[in-house]
């Protein structure tokens, strides 16, 4: 392996146009607001799939549940205070 010449490896320069800092700006920017635009239909898809599910459903009678005992309760201390 002594009497072999050693690899070399060449990678041409090739000239890049100068970045136009505006248009990338402009052009990242109108990526990012499509992109949010796509998250936020599709997590509005999947809020109301869950919703209108059998387990949204439940969720939501368990929250009126909650919410009329706790009605009651401050109800009943308001009355008891009263008195």
């Amino acid at each position: 392996m002594t009497d072999q010449e050693p690899i070399k490896i060449v990678i041409p320069v090739e000239e890049e146009p100068p970045m136009k800092t505006e248009q990338t700006r402009s052009n990242a920017g109108s990526v990012a607001k499509n992109t949010g635009r796509k998250a936020a239909a599709a997590a509005k898809v999947a809020a109301e799939k869950a919703w209108q599910s059998e387990t949204g459903r439940k969720a939501a009678k368990k929250l009126q549940e909650i919410g009329d005992r706790g009605v009651r309760y401050v109800g009943n201390r308001m009355a008891d205070t009263a008195e």
